[in-house]
């Protein structure tokens, strides 16, 4: 199966103020871990995997090939075509992404690590997400926002608010499967869900809504379809807010990790990607370092 990793530069870009400019840092502490976390899963990737395949754009792809050189088996440059789209509506380049695959895929974010290959009913899974969510809180706001203000709501998540008040979702970390038909015609759904509600969404909190039209939208169509949906991680392994980021005992016990939202901001995770990265493979972390000193990055 092919692997997939987008990098859309334009959420990055976005910034409070020009006192408070600084493009890459990706919800990382600082940009250096960015920098360090795409490295570190890419290589990952590239141990166990033949075929890594980059999306991106123009900028995504003179930072990650040209300065960073990470050995993506392929890259497309696509992404300039969703740059209509709001700064904050991050997944956006995801989705593109997702659509524009013929062949069975497992997309991985740029902060996943894994230590060992998935396992084979993984890849030969019809619909693949990291795993399944129920009752996170963040969500009960952002649905709320979205069915008061917005004015189009997909028939599939109408049906699934009536059906189960406790919100239930998936952690697209790791994304895709054999399915293609289906994955394409979700990703018309979300697509239709952004544009249709275009005019509106400065009524809404955007940053959230991307995981409504990503993951939200996601398992109301599963569901409401009835598709069989294999999570990589099980209920026991997800972690706290399905987010997996216990770095201790990698790579013996612990073969896969994915720091992700509020995990970005902890010192002592940052220090574990540096560490590893360091560690494991020295060439690439002292080139960051040089390009770091040298104000190239």
């Amino acid at each position: 199966m092919k692997i997939v990793q987008s990098f859309w530069s334009k959420p990055s870009l976005k910034f409070k103020d020009i006192n408070d400019f600084d493009r890459f840092n990706g919800g990382w502490l600082d940009k250096r871990y960015n920098f360090m976390s795409w490295t570190l899963s890419c290589l990952q990737l590239n141990t166990f995997y033949d075929r890594v395949e980059l999306v991106t754009d123009e900028e995504g792809e003179e930072l990650l090939i040209q300065k960073l050189k990470l050995p993506y088996s392929s890259v497309k440059i696509t992404l300039e075509k969703v740059n209509h789209y709001h700064n904050d509506l991050w997944a956006i380049g995801k989705l593109h992404t997702y659509s524009i695959q013929d062949e069975p895929f497992m997309h991985i974010d740029g902060d996943v690590f894994i230590w060992e290959k998935f396992d084979e009913k993984i890849n030969n899974a019809p619909l693949i997400v990291q795993n399944l969510d129920a009752d996170l809180p963040f969500y009960y706001p952002i649905l709320n926002e979205v069915e008061e203000n917005l004015n189009y709501i997909p028939k599939v998540v109408k049906e699934q608010r009536l059906k189960n008040r406790i919100v239930k979702s998936c952690n697209a970390g790791v994304f895709g499967g054999n399915d293609i038909s289906f994955l394409k015609e979700y990703c018309k759904k979300a697509f239709e869900f952004v544009d249709k509600n275009a005019d509106n969404l400065s009524n809404i909190n955007v940053g959230y809504f991307n995981c409504i039209y990503e993951q939200y939208l996601f398992y109301c169509m599963t569901d409401y379809y009835n598709k069989d949906v294999t999570s990589v991680l099980s209920e026991a392994e997800k972690g706290v807010e399905g987010v997996k980021i216990d770095f201790n005992g990698i790579p013996s016990k612990v073969t896969y990790a994915h720091p992700a939202n509020y995990a970005k901001k902890s010192q002592t995770i940052c220090n574990h990607i540096e560490h590893r990265l360091m560690m494991d493979y020295p060439e690439h972390y002292f080139h960051i370092i040089d390009l770091l000193n040298t104000h190239k990055i």
